[in-house]
């Protein structure tokens, strides 16, 4: 039985149930075992946890506060942890060359509206803006340039008349999370 390696970057609630999924997918099916060999937690933003690095560690996972997610530590701990796949979940630096091509497979992406109409940051502010009736999230490959790799799978639901930026945001979440327990098999 191999096992596929996984690294995630990223920061807030989204990440924290993208790795309960991977290890609740472990406790569901013995065919291809996740390991999730390090958590690199984006700081920026306003989204930082500061009791995340401690709560994985106490769960056996190796975590650190990547202020610079391209950074040359960074860069060889991916390389030298054989990661298959990183997976960005609400991370917020954007990854160069270098880190893209570091892990075996790929390097995944969670986008929180549908591409490629509503790339880059603030997808649901503007989905609102726009009075859009419906919304939707991506996992994508991520490439070089900015939410334009290859999409993996998307996902659409309602814009409620009483939905703001920040409850569609929560949607994306629940519904971003979903799918990512729908790939977990087939990665």
């Amino acid at each position: 039985m191999s096992e596929i390696n996984f690294a995630f970057v990223g920061s807030g609630k989204t990440l924290r149930d993208c790795i309960d999924e991977a290890k609740k997918y472990n406790r569901s099916s013995t065919e291809c075992p996740i390991n999730i060999k390090h958590v690199f937690i984006d700081p920026s933003k306003g989204f930082f946890d500061n009791k995340l690095p401690e709560q994985l560690i106490s769960e056996g996972i190796l975590a650190t506060v990547a202020a610079d997610i391209n950074s040359e530590d960074i860069l060889q701990t991916v390389k030298r942890l054989n990661i298959d796949y990183l997976i960005s979940v609400n991370n917020h630096q954007i990854f160069k060359k270098e880190l893209i091509s570091a892990p075996a497979k790929a390097v995944l992406n969670f986008h929180n509206g549908p591409l490629p109409k509503y790339g880059g940051l603030n997808a649901c502010t503007w989905a609102i803006y726009n009075n859009e009736s419906t919304h939707g999230v991506t996992w994508h490959y991520m490439s070089e340039k900015i939410d334009q790799g290859e999409i993996i799978v998307q996902s659409y639901f309602d814009i409620g008349n009483s939905d703001t930026a920040i409850s569609l945001i929560m949607k994306s979440i629940v519904e971003g999370v979903k799918l990512f327990r729908t790939l977990l098999p087939d990665i």
